[in-house]
């Protein structure tokens, strides 16, 4: 049976329980919080008398019924920025780019990302990351990205990680031999000319 505030609930709009809303319910929803936000939601509804209609016990007689942006105004103002910050955490997690530092770091940052996103909910699959890595080489990596991604399954992350060092040492290698030579043509060079400048 519906109660006189029930009834009375059912003849004006669910958003003028709004500002009630913003001052009971104090705790703004997100990941870690949900027992604590539910407990001040179940107090507001039973304080107005209308958790039934919620819950589903009292049906709502059809001509009072409210539109479904109504019935989502109640949640959507206790909800913290957390949508937000995840689509944050994701765009910076596919933005790290890999500096003139070496792998490690590198890798460490997109733990680090990967970690946030963790916290906030969203698994981010080994498949995945290896992708973010991957994109986030510079141009000199080439050569290995392309190794990586022909094979027919992507490499593990310890893989990956193994793979990028190797490679990263290689390059290391080629730049101290291109310097070395260049040195050593440099002073040919000037070797050669100062014996013609003495002849």
């Amino acid at each position: 049976m519906v109660t006189s505030v029930q009834l009375a609930f059912t003849q004006f709009p669910i958003s003028s329980l709004t500002p009630s809303v913003r001052n009971t319910v104090t705790v703004k929803l997100d990941y870690s919080n949900y027992v604590t936000w539910n407990f001040q939601m179940d107090l507001l509804l039973e304080g107005n008398g209308i958790v039934g209609f919620v819950n589903g016990y009292v049906p709502c007689p059809d001509k009072f019924e409210h539109s479904d942006s109504e019935k989502k105004q109640l949640i959507t103002i206790t909800l913290s920025r957390m949508c937000t910050n995840i689509v944050q955490l994701k765009i910076d997690l596919q933005n790290i780019k890999k500096d003139p530092e070496s792998v490690d770091p590198y890798l460490q940052k997109i733990k680090e990302s990967r970690d946030q996103l963790v916290v906030a909910g969203v698994t981010i699959s080994d498949e995945d990351i290896v992708i973010v890595a991957l994109r986030g080489l510079p141009s000199e990596y080439y050569t290995i990205k392309a190794v990586i991604c022909g094979r027919e399954n992507l490499v593990s992350l310890k893989e990956l990680r193994s793979q990028l060092k190797a490679e990263e040492t290689t390059l290391d290698e080629t730049t101290k031999q291109i310097s070395l030579m260049s040195t050593m043509f440099t002073q040919a060079s000037g070797s050669s000319f100062d014996h013609g400048g003495s002849s």
